[in-house]
């Protein structure tokens, strides 16, 4: 077993059914600069209108917005006017080109994108050849996340990486040994590996690679892989940096795949999501996040938001026959689900994404999230909060309802202001209330997650993490904020595909009692058990969503009722769920907060302080499970009523 804990993120290598020339890229990358300069940057994007207007001047035969659509896109055109991403490297090989596109910053996430092609020169490397495109779709039958590489540090090595795999499971390797490149980038070497065994065989699944890499210098000019030749980028104001933060598989036997991780690259499991925690409706899966332990200790954000040395693989199977884990693994097979790329800013990044597809027709959309994730009101609730009586709290929510600041399931409409609501109210018996009612009429927007948060951020922040539909979640006093991209490299509307993630770790940094920095957790705001969740039940409300509509257009009334119903049981399951998960996530940082004090306790020999921290960490360890039993509960009702709602359709 190697020395894991000097393993780091290094690329994510990705086959595509097309790929435009290098002068395209380059020539849609001048456009975008010039786009961000003559709308003065972000604060340019405010005015939608005025930045619509100076586009369409750069681009007269700019695509018409409105029929923007996330199929049949161009995977690096996407990164390139959504993330301003750039292309810093190329390669023509006699079959295939290749770009490497990356945010300004070069330790960075890295995404090197080939398609096949020709016209091309020189010795064609095994990596960006045809063959490697072909093997990959005859497991897959379409394109997708084809390569997860990582880079060999200085206290590894790349021969005992080989050594492991060899070993231990030598079926899997996809090179006979180490290949050796010494006349590129002062020499670089490559071990390649297929990720997966077959389900139920000891065959390797030759979809899927694991690449590692060795490289003899770190100038910052090395080419991430040999043939690729460094090119000229010029980053506008709007790109900012992005980092690999996690890369997440869905497989059929996901404990399999775990050992083959502990047995070569000692790899441990560090979050389980068991049996029933995490389901939408009839959809449930078992997901493990693995792991090294990675060295590094940040103590501030500056040093953990570039830090690519603590390696996260979270893993999902299906357990059972419906929804998107399955048909992922239905449709494609085993392969990389969704790769995570972390930020500063996650609101200031997705805005901007959000806006610059309004606007040009160009880039990423994202995924969809029920409202009633971020907040709603109901009569009772309102009546709670603001301190009136019921009555009063009734003819408020009725008025409100009738004039549609508030739908039908108790969202509070995003652009919702006092003066509206007062406006409202005014003619009714709730007018002398209105100091009492109206700021909790608008924090019901987001008031599911203010209260995970409390008043630490501004209105203004909480209306735009609702209005771009990023999700939140909080481990003691860390943050984590989510986003998740509709599917890419998507051929047709229905396709199962992968997607991206967007994500933002807001880490606590204070001090211990004598003035030192306290080190951050590893992966601090962990993974989201309510936001991964969300994730699932969002993906099958979307979908649900889309038999509605198709419903809708084939004017099929039993169809569009089905959908409705799915919809409301999937939407209510999330509901019903919000708080089970805020227990769980609570649970989950007091028995983090009890294994260190015990630690500290076994360490300093204090008995007092063990039992007092064995106390806890078995009052929370209780508290986490009775929180996943009760969230078990929510899921098997809800599954029934799907397969009520399901079944009573045929």
């Amino acid at each position: 077993m190697s020395n894991t804990g000097d393993l780091k993120f290094d690329h994510v290598h990705v086959y595509a059914d097309s790929i435009q020339p290098l002068h395209e890229y380059k020539a849609l990358e001048d456009v975008m600069n010039r786009f961000d300069a003559a709308i003065g940057g972000v604060s340019g994007l405010i005015d939608t209108a005025s930045a619509a207007a100076h586009w369409r001047k750069i681009e007269p035969s700019a695509a018409d917005p409105s029929a923007y659509k996330s199929q049949n896109q161009d995977l690096v055109r996407q990164l390139i006017t959504g993330m301003n991403w750039r292309v810093i490297a190329h390669c023509h090989n006699p079959s295939t080109t290749s770009v490497l596109i990356t945010s300004n910053e070069a330790r960075g996430a890295k995404f090197v994108v080939t398609g096949k092609s020709a016209g091309g020169s020189g010795p064609e490397f095994a990596h960006f050849s045809a063959a490697a495109i072909d093997r990959f779709y005859a497991q897959t039958k379409r394109p997708g996340f084809a390569v997860l590489a990582f880079e060999i540090g200085e206290t590894n090595s790349l021969e005992a990486v080989a050594a492991a795999y060899q070993s231990k499971h030598p079926k899997l390797c996809a090179s006979p040994s180490v290949l050796t490149f010494p006349t590129h980038a002062d020499g670089m070497c490559m071990f390649e590996v297929f990720a997966y065994y077959k389900p139920g065989s000891t065959e390797p699944d030759t979809g899927t690679i694991i690449r590692f890499i060795e490289r003899q210098s770190s100038r910052g000019d090395t080419p991430v892989l040999p043939g690729l030749l460094n090119v000229p980028a010029q980053y506008s104001d709007l790109s900012v940096p992005a980092f690999s933060d996690h890369w997440v598989s869905n497989v059929v036997d996901r404990k399999q795949f775990l050992q083959t991780l502990e047995d070569t690259l000692g790899f441990t499991p560090k979050v389980d999501f068991n049996a029933g925690v995490v389901a939408a409706g009839e959809a449930i899966i078992e997901s493990t996040v693995t792991g090294n332990t990675s060295g590094f200790v940040p103590v501030n954000k500056l040093q953990a938001l570039p830090d690519q040395s603590q390696i996260y693989l979270p893993i999902n199977n299906a357990l059972s026959t419906v929804g998107h884990v399955h048909g992922f693994l239905k449709e494609i097979g085993q392969g990389v689900q969704h790769v995570a790329s972390r930020v500063m800013d996650l609101v200031r990044l997705i805005s901007t994404a959000n806006r610059i597809r309004e606007i040009t027709g160009e880039g990423l959309s994202f995924l969809k999230i029920p409202m009633s994730y971020y907040g709603f009101l109901s009569a009772e609730r309102l009546a709670q909060d603001a301190g009136v009586t019921a009555d009063i709290a009734g003819v408020a929510f009725a008025e409100l309802q009738a004039a549609s600041i508030v739908s039908c399931v108790g969202v509070v409409a995003i652009d919702s202001n006092a003066e509206a609501v007062r406006a409202v109210l005014a003619a009714t018996a709730a007018a002398a209330f209105c100091d009492h009612l109206v700021p909790v009429i608008l924090r019901a927007r987001y008031n599911n997650i203010h209260k995970l948060i409390g008043d630490g951020l501004p209105e203004s922040t909480y209306v735009d993490i609702v209005r771009n539909n990023i999700l939140i979640d909080v481990q003691g006093k860390d943050m984590l904020c989510q986003i998740f991209t509709s599917n890419v490299l998507q051929r047709a509307a229905g396709d199962e595909a992968p997607f991206l993630e967007f994500i933002q770790r807001i880490c606590y940094e204070g001090n211990d009692s004598q003035g030192n920095p306290i080190p951050m957790r590893p992966g601090c705001g962990g993974f989201g058990i309510r936001n991964f969740l969300t994730l699932f039940l969002s993906i099958e409300v979307n979908k649900a969503m889309s038999d509605l509509v198709a419903a809708r257009a084939a004017q099929n009334d039993a169809g569009e009722a089905i959908a409705k119903l799915q919809i409301a049981c999937l939407t209510h399951q999330l509901d019903e769920s919000n708080p089970i998960l805020t227990s769980i996530a609570d649970a989950g940082t007091d028995e983090a907060d009890a294994q260190i004090e015990l630690k500290h306790a076994i360490a300093a020999g204090n008995l007092e302080a063990q039992r007092a921290a064995n106390e806890k960490l078995i009052q929370s360890q209780a508290r986490k499970v009775a929180g996943q039993e009760a969230l078990k509960d929510v899921s098997a009702r809800h599954a029934a009523e799907m397969k009520r709602i399901r079944t009573s359709a045929t």
